[in-house]
């Protein structure tokens, strides 16, 4: 009877696992031991200091200032603001004014009568 108590006994030490502390699977893979109890507990405290001082006092008014946001502009499809429509009259005289003055007979002395179209006969080879 005696064996059998001394063999139970020694099968239990052998068997029972020694104590550590759980791990702490992080989202990169790395494995720490978890804070004990005590260290969660300051770190609250302390991040609760942190947030307390910092939100104490806003530096600067958000929402009650409403004339800090800058007024509407209209804009075109890819973002650019809409032109006045001073701009616009002004753009259009400019671009008729110069779609009457490129309609006159323009003559370059480089091109000797040369449109740049290939013909064969004119060729000469």
């Amino acid at each position: 009877m005696k064996s059998i108590i001394f063999f139970v006994a020694t099968i239990t030490a052998v068997l029972a696992a020694p104590y550590y502390p759980a791990l702490q699977v992080y989202s990169n893979g790395a494995v720490a031991p978890v804070e004990t109890p005590e260290v969660q507990h300051e770190k609250a405290k302390h991040f609760a200091a942190h947030a307390e001082r910092a939100h104490g006092v806003a530096p600067v008014a958000v929402y009650a200032a409403p004339h800090a946001y800058g007024y509407h502009v209209p804009v075109i499809h890819n973002g650019v603001p809409v032109d006045t429509p001073e701009v616009q009259h002004a753009r259009a005289a400019h671009f008729a004014a110069l779609a009457k003055a490129g309609g006159a007979a323009h003559y370059d002395t480089y091109s000797y009568g040369d449109d740049g179209s290939y013909k064969p006969d004119q060729n000469g080879y």
